[in-house]
């Protein structure tokens, strides 16, 4: 089982509807509400059955390994926002040090 993309994957993904993404997003984060709202406190100790995995993880640890995944993402997100809207973390630097 993978879950990665071969980079010629990752080039073809093309936007062409923002909006579409958009709605996307809005799906999935409904639908991650409704199954959040439906697990009960003794569910989280609940031992899936990924075997790829030893010791194999609880719903509470793979909760927590999205979130971990999706705060990456985020910083990853903010990181190229940065690079393409200031050409940099420190975009003046190189004015200022006379470089």
């Amino acid at each position: 089982m993978t879950f990665r993309h071969a980079a010629e994957q990752v080039e073809a993904f093309i936007v062409t509807d923002k909006t579409l993404l958009v709605d996307y997003l809005d799906a999935v984060f409904a639908q991650t509400k409704h199954y959040l709202s439906t697990v009960a406190n003794a569910d989280l100790n609940r031992v899936l059955n990924e075997p790829q995995y030893s010791p194999l993880p609880t719903l509470s640890i793979r909760l927590a390994s999205v979130i971990n995944c999706n705060t990456r993402h985020a910083g990853q997100i903010e990181y190229l926002r940065g690079l393409v809207k200031y050409g940099g973390w420190f975009p003046g630097a190189e004015k200022r040090s006379g470089g």
